[in-house]
């Protein structure tokens, strides 16, 4: 985590395994010999039960970020190892199947505004729809914000950014936001960081030549990954069964392939997280 000049790291976990060669290797003459050319060394990664930190969220405050590292060891040479290459990663944030509505009217001098949002549950791939109704033409404003609280042993700070923000003229009508895949889902189980949204409508009247009105709409809204119900137990990384287990069970497992292939995973689709494994 980063704030200001300030770095804190949280690493959430390390594996590792051995797709080629002998682990109990312990003397020069008994290490494999690689022969020249391209090889393959094909593995899977399954992930366990646990919800660890969107790769998406992403930006100058927060970057939680997921990679994958090879290294080729050699007898009496320092290890070669490639650069970091990153891995995608959405945790399962299930969204409620009944969702409230939101619909709030105020007074801009004579002016008469609603504002009504029809569900304020929505997972990555939907598009936020805010109807505005007003008796005359107004000046809009809608932003989607990210509310960000970061707490550690010595400091404490809170802070908005601003996600999506569109601006217009208009009496009546739908002002869209898509939650496209580059959207983190909310974050609200990490150690350290706490990332919620917020819809921010303001609306603007000209009374007159010198006097403008305004109100400010809040509204919370609850971003997740999927909006179906899971019968499988997702716990969360900071969940004590899964800090006190130092098993395989809690962490990802690299499978190695043998002489018959193994079945491969779902192809990762950013918008619906795969199936964990159990």
């Amino acid at each position: 985590m980063a704030w200001g000049q300030r770095t804190v790291e949280d690493r959430v976990f390390t594996v590792r395994t051995i797709l080629w060669g002998n682990p109990t290797t312990q003397t020069v003459r008994s290490w494999p010999i690689m022969e020249p050319g391209i090889h393959l060394f094909p593995f899977t990664c399954a992930m366990p039960n646990v919800n660890y930190p969107p790769s998406s969220l992403n930006n100058p405050l927060v970057n939680y970020a997921f990679h994958l590292v090879a290294t080729l060891e050699r007898p009496g040479l320092r290890p070669f190892q490639t650069e970091a290459c990153p891995v995608l990663f959405q945790p399962r944030i299930m969204t409620a199947v009944v969702s409230s509505a939101f619909q709030e009217e105020r007074q801009l001098g004579p002016v008469s505004v609603t504002v009504a949002l029809p569900t304020m549950t929505f997972h990555i791939g939907d598009i936020v729809r805010v109807h505005i109704r007003s008796t005359d033409v107004i000046h809009v404003s809608v932003a989607l914000e990210q509310h960000f609280k970061v707490t550690t042993s010595t400091f404490h700070h809170s802070k908005t950014m601003v996600v999506k923000h569109v601006e217009r003229r208009m009496d009546q009508g739908d002002i869209l936001i898509p939650l496209d895949e580059g959207i983190a889902p909310v974050f609200n189980y990490g150690r350290k960081v706490d990332m919620r949204y917020q819809i921010k409508i303001i609306t603007k009247s000209r009374q007159g030549t010198l006097q403008t009105k305004k109100k400010t709409f809040h509204v919370p809204v609850y971003i997740g990954t999927t909006p179906e119900a899971s019968e499988d137990l997702v716990l969360p990384y900071t969940d004590e069964i899964v800090v006190r287990d130092t098993t395989l069970r809690t962490k990802p497992k690299f499978l190695r392939h043998q002489a018959e292939p193994l079945p491969l995973l779902p192809a990762y689709d950013a918008n619906s997280p795969p199936k964990y494994c159990s």
